[in-house]
């Protein structure tokens, strides 16, 4: 399974993340940042993981345009964004951020969890992929 990255301000997507892989009987790696800069730094350190960020309406200007960057920074990252029902109102605006899904419920992890369980860190290729080789994702 691919490391995850969370961004959050509290510990709540962390432990629901947890439950959701222990309840599944996986383990992987999970780094924890209360900075959006330092969540960059993670995932420039491992560009293969699935990132989880929260969005809040105090943060959704610095988030959002980060966001995109990554997703073309970081093609192989899936960037999951992570918020609760106040967000409901921009989920539309949130989807067209570049971002693979969008949780809006601590309730969503167990679904997204069972889509990224399967996927794992590419290796490095010898040679150049062929269009007909290149990774697509499930969703």
């Amino acid at each position: 399974m691919l490391p995850l990255i969370l961004y959050e301000s509290t510990f709540r997507w962390a432990v629901s993340w947890r439950r959701a892989l222990r309840n599944a009987g996986l383990t992987c790696p999970i780094t924890e940042t209360r900075a959006l800069a330092a969540c960059g730094e993670a995932l420039a350190l491992q560009p293969a993981a699935v990132v989880g960020i929260e969005v809040k309406a105090a943060n959704l200007a610095n988030v959002l345009p980060q966001v995109v960057l990554w997703s073309r920074q970081f093609p192989l990252a899936v960037i999951l964004l992570l918020g609760n029902r106040e967000m409901q109102e921009v989920e539309w605006e949130l989807r067209d951020a570049w971002a693979h899904g969008v949780l809006l419920s601590r309730r969503d992890v167990p679904r997204w969890l069972s889509l990224v369980a399967g996927l794992t860190p590419p290796t490095v290729p010898d040679r150049e992929k062929s269009p007909d080789e290149l990774v697509v994702w499930p969703w």
